[in-house]
C-alpha cells in the first residue's frame, strides 16, 4: 500500500484516485481505486438546492459590499443589481445552467431562480455581459461552495483534504465557467 506522500502529484486524475468514502489522517495509509473523482454538474444531486443557495449567498456575502466605487456606481446606477447578478450566475453555473438564456428562462420557471430575482429578471444578454466581466471574481465564488460540496458529500468536514484536490475544484470551476462562455457565444453585447 501506498501512503499520501506517494501520491502528492495527483494533477493527473486520469489514473488512480483514492477512495473519499471516508475521513483520511496524514498518518492512515489509502487504497487508490480505479474511478477518478467526479463532481456532478448539478451540485443539487449531491446537496439540497436551498443549502446550496444558502452557501452561495454565504460567499458573496464575504465580498467587500462597503466599498466606496461599488457606492458611488450603485448610486449611479440603482437598477444595477451586482449582488443579485453574482448569486444567480453562481447558483446556475453549479446546478447546471450556463447559457444565459437558459438562466433567463429559470429565473422565471424555477422558484430557487425567482427567489434570487426578486421578480425582477434579468435579460440574456446582460447576464452573458455581466460573466464576461466579472468571470475572475464567479471563479472566486464556485470554488468555494465547490470544494463545501465536495467535503460534505465525502464526509470530509474537518479532515485534511487529499494533495491535489483544491487544484482540481478550481479548475473544475474554470471548466464551468468555460463551458457558460461558450454556450453564450452567440449572445451579442449591446
Amino acid at each position: 500500500m501506498k501512503t499520501i506522500e506517494e501520491y502528492e502529484n495527483v494533477a493527473n486524475l486520469e489514473g488512480p484516485w483514492w477512495s473519499l468514502s471516508r475521513p483520511a489522517r496524514r498518518e492512515e495509509k489509502m487504497t487508490p481505486c480505479e474511478d477518478p473523482l467526479e463532481i456532478p454538474w448539478d451540485l443539487s444531486d449531491w446537496i439540497d438546492r436551498y443549502t446550496l443557495l444558502d452557501w452561495v449567498e454565504e460567499e458573496v456575502g464575504k465580498l467587500d459590499w462597503n466599498n466606496p466605487e461599488l457606492i458611488e456606481a450603485l448610486r449611479q446606477e440603482p437598477d444595477f443589481r451586482p449582488r443579485m447578478l453574482l448569486t444567480l450566475v453562481t447558483y446556475g453555473h453549479l446546478t447546471q445552467v450556463f447559457g444565459s438564456e437558459e438562466l433567463e428562462d429559470k429565473c422565471y420557471s424555477d422558484p430557487v431562480f425567482r427567489s434570487i430575482c426578486e421578480g425582477r429578471q434579468p435579460e440574456a444578454r446582460d447576464l452573458a455581459r455581466f460573466r464576461r466581466e466579472n468571470r475572475g471574481l464567479i471563479k472566486v465564488l464556485i470554488a468555494p461552495v465547490l470544494l463545501r460540496a465536495v467535503r460534505r458529500h465525502f464526509s470530509l468536514e474537518n479532515d485534511l483534504l487529499p494533495a491535489g484536490l483544491k487544484k482540481f475544484v478550481v479548475d473544475n470551476a474554470v471548466e464551468r465557467l468555460d463551458f457558460a462562455r461558450h454556450m453564450d457565444c452567440q449572445i451579442t453585447p449591446e
